[in-house]
Parts: C-alpha cells; structure tokens; sequence
C-alpha cells in the first residue's frame, strides 16, 4: 500500500471509529433516559418508527451509494462534481415523488397499523410521530448526494463529521423534550428538523468549502452537468448500478428492521423494547470492524480501474483476518457481559435473554466479514447478482424469523437472523468476488477456520461454561475479563507482523486525540 493511500485509509478509519465511538457513548446515556421519560410502550413504539424511517431510507434508490462509488473512480474534479450533480437531480424528484405518495397514504389514519399492535392510549401520538418522523426525512434525503461527495473526494472524515452531528443530534431533541414536556410527535419533530438543518450545512460545506468546487461551479451549473460524455458516469449508468444497491438495501432491512413488526405482530408492542435494547446494546460493539469498510472502500474502486489487482486481493484477505478476530470478540463480548450490561443500563426487563445475546453476537461475527466481502464487491461495481444474495438472505430471515417465533419467541427472531446470514451471504458473496473477478481475488479461509476453531469456539465454550456454573457474580465477571482479554491477546499474536503494523497504524491516530482530550 502507498504511503499516501495509507494514509488516507488510516484518517478515514480512525474517524470512522471516532464517530462511531462518539456515538455509542451518547446512546449509552440516551437509552435509560428515553426509556425512562417515555415508558416501556412509548419506547416500543419509538422503536417501530425508526424502523419505518429505516424502509423510507430505501427510497433513494441506492443513488447516494452510486454517486460515491462512481465519483471515487474518476479522478477528474469536474466529472465528480458533475455525478454528484445528477444525484442531486434524481433524488429530488424521487424524494417529492415518495413524499406526495405518503402524503396520499398518510390521509387514512389507519395506516398506523402497519407497525403493530399499538396501544390504544398511544395510538394518535405514534401516528403523528410516524407522519413527522417520515416527511422530514423524505425532505432530508434531497441532501444525501452532497454528503457522498465527500466520500467520492476521498475527504471521508469530512463525511464522518456530518453524519456523527446528524446522528447524535437526537441528545438535543431529546433534552428539549424532557425539559418541556414533550411527546412522542413533538420528539420527532425536533429531532427529523435537526437532522435537516445537519445535512443543509453538509451540503453547503461541500459545494462552497473547497476552493476547486467553487470554481467548477462558478463556470455554470449547466455545463457542469455536461463535463463528461463517458457512459460510466451518465444518469443512467447511476440509476442502473443504484438500482442494484438499492435492492441489496432494501433486503438489508428486512433483515436489520423486520424483526421489530414481527415482535409487534406476535408479542406485542411492548416485546420489542428488551429486543431492541438487547439489539441496541450487541449492535454498538460492531464498532470494533464498520470503521474500516467506508474508508477503504475508494480505494479498491480506483486500484481496480488501474488494474493493481494484487493490492486488492493482499488488502481484501489482511482487513478480513482483522475483522473476523474483532467479530469474534463481538461474540464472546455479549456473551460474556450483554445481561450484567443491561442489569445496570437499563434495568433486567429490558433483557432479551441469552438465546436472543448468543444469535444477535453470532450474526455480528458473520456480519463483521460480510461487510469486508459487500463492500469490496460494491466499490468495484461488480453488485450484480449481489441483489439476488441478498433477497435471499431476506428471505430465508423473514421465513425463519415467522417459523421460531411461535416457539422460541423473540429469540426465535433473532436465531432467525443469524441462521439465514449463515447459510446465503456469509459463503455467497466470496464466492461471487471470485467468479466476478475471474479468479483474481480470492478470499484464503484458512486463517479464518484456524482463527475460529482454536481460539474463537473455546473461549465461547468456556463463557458458556463460566455463566452456566458459576453463580458468584464478581468471580464470573472476572473470569469472563480473563477470558476475553486472553482471545484478543492470542488472536493478535497469532496475526502475521505485517498485519500487526497495520492494525498499530490504524489504532495510533484515535489514541493520539484520546489522550489530547483526557487531562493528566
């Protein structure tokens, strides 16, 4: 890897990881608080609208993804500029076309009734909720074309700055909300309008803060939207490969959102809340392997155009090895800490139980390389069978989920979830890499068989063990810290030097700002 590409990956994944880690330390204080304000049901039903926020973010047709693979391919500024352009086009007239068709829906206010058994007492204030959670975002998404340019520039952190505000700019919504006694709809409305006012600064940032973009656009919009002739990067080239991407979105939400409306269906609206605590807390540990993915992901597009094929595939099997050991400590974490964790967090109710730990840390160690494979195979541009794997992902976790949850209940789900990622895109998609790219690049198992069946299984077995027989709580929860510090250790030093630097290097910025920020 160059010295300068290096470098660039190293700033994008440490403020990736910054980001995220900015992010689970504010919705660690969030949860209690707004599960305490609103109450078990509210919050359930909280939950069911950002799920319906989560299937509306499907509307942008895969095109801010598009924008930012097919930009970062160019290095021409102009051309950039003129792809993010047309995105910007087409997701204004795809983001009004959606918002006039709820509109037309939202008159009946029965609609409501898609998310679940709400409570009757809380009927109206979810509706209302719901409506303004999904016009603000609707208009928010006209924004999302500027916002990939970032990332199209190579100027990631910049991308990481925006979306970590955007993100955490609920703590306002909800602080305000405390303060004067708001509900859920007024929530919402605070909390949808930040996020706009976010993304407006986002997109002025990007189309005024460089000196190169001021002066492409001062030479007139028109002739930007003509700076290139090359088919790769015309509207329709956009909308063909954000089509594939948004078919994968869209069947990553019904496996990431589908199980909230199953809960709510077959358990009731007020099962959802321990599920999606349980669910909230396993999934901020996948900052430990997210971080990566967006920063490299450029990169891997440019060197394929360049045809510097042995790069990709050195780099493709160094970032899975590190992400599967940081996967596995995912899964032996939960395991390990998930009910003392939410014990203290947000009281035992909110715990789903060691069925719904076990299958939501097992789908984390899964999707710890299953990003590392997606995202490969989508900055190359190569998704076009991804979306058949994954609708048949969605398929088999919709299917599974139905099945288990009259037995097993709301751990039947999440064993839902896990098993269908087991048996479609955990093998599926590596397969694909290699048919696509001839042979070219090949994911090497090796490591990661020897990885799980020496290091990763005993050390889940004997968490397993030490909760099951030993009853001393301080005595397990020291055992469990002995257990899982061991794993990192041993899967570090098993990791080749070469990996060890890298993983140094990545690690080095965001311990430099750590200290910068605790005084000694």
């Amino acid at each position: 890897m160059s010295t300068e590409r290096r470098k660039k990956v190293v700033l994008g994944t440490s403020s990736g990881y910054l980001s995220m880690l900015v992010s689970n330390l504010l919705s660690v204080v969030a949860v209690p608080v707004t599960l305490g304000y609103f109450g078990t049901d509210r919050y359930g039903a909280l939950a069911l609208v950002m799920t319906l926020v989560n299937y509306l973010s499907a509307t942008n047709f895969g095109i801010p993804a598009a924008c930012s693979i097919l930009a970062a391919k160019s290095t021409d500024r102009r051309e950039q500029m003129a792809i993010v352009g047309r995105s910007f086009l087409l997701l204004t007239g795809i983001s009004l076309s959606v918002l006039a068709l709820f509109l037309t829906v939202a008159a009946n206010p029965g609609w409501v009734k898609v998310l679940g058994q709400i409570p009757p007492g809380i009927a109206e204030e979810t509706r209302q909720a719901a409506f303004w959670t999904a016009v603000l975002f609707l208009l928010n998404l006209i924004c999302a074309s500027f916002l990939a340019g970032f990332i199209a520039i190579q100027k990631v952190h910049v991308e990481r700055f925006y979306a970590t505000i955007s993100t955490n700019s609920y703590v306002i919504a909800l602080a305000a909300t405390i303060l004067l006694k708001w509900d859920l709809a007024d929530y919402s409305v605070a909390r949808g309008g930040l996020v706009l006012l976010c993304s407006l600064a986002g997109a002025l940032h990007f189309l005024f803060g460089y000196r190169e973009n001021r002066r492409i656009l001062g030479e007139g919009v028109l002739r930007l939207l003509r700076a290139t002739s090359a088919q790769e990067f015309a509207v329709r080239s956009i909308l063909a490969s954000g089509s594939r991407l948004f078919i994968v979105g869209l069947a990553s939400l019904v496996v990431w959102q589908t199980d909230n409306l199953v809960i709510s269906h077959f358990l009731g609206v007020g099962m959802v809340t321990p599920y999606q605590v349980t669910f909230k807390l396993v999934a901020l540990t996948f900052i430990v392997f997210t971080a990566v993915n967006p920063a490299i992901s450029p990169h891997y597009g440019r060197a394929w155009v360049i045809g510097d094929v042995a790069w990709i595939n050195g780099t493709y099997n160094q970032i899975a090895r590190v992400s599967a050991i940081l996967g596995g400590l995912v899964w032996i974490g939960s395991l390990a800490f998930a009910e003392e964790i939410i014990d203290l967090w947000t009281g035992h109710a909110a715990y789903g139980g060691i069925l719904v730990v076990f299958a939501l840390g097992g789908y984390g160690y899964l999707l710890s390389l299953v990003s590392v494979h997606a995202a490969l195979l989508s900055s190359m541009n190569l998704v076009r069978n991804l979306p058949l794997i994954s609708w048949l992902e969605a398929g088999a976790n919709l299917a599974l989920s139905l099945l288990l949850v009259r037995s097993l209940g709301m751990g039947g789900v999440a064993l839902g979830t896990f098993l269908a990622s087991l048996v479609t895109v955990f093998w599926l998609i590596p397969r694909e890499i290699a048919r696509r790219t001839e042979g070219k690049v090949l994911l090497d198992w090796r490591p990661l068989a020897g990885q799980f069946m020496t290091v990763l299984l005993p050390v889940m077995l004997a968490v397993l063990l030490a909760n099951r027989f030993i009853h001393a709580g301080l005595l397990r929860l020291l055992i469990n810290l002995l257990l899982v510090a061991g794993y990192f250790i041993v899967s570090y030093l098993r990791l080749p030097g070469e990996l060890r630097v890298l993983v140094g290097e990545l690690a080095k910025p965001l311990t430099k700002l750590t200290r910068k920020e605790v005084p000694r």
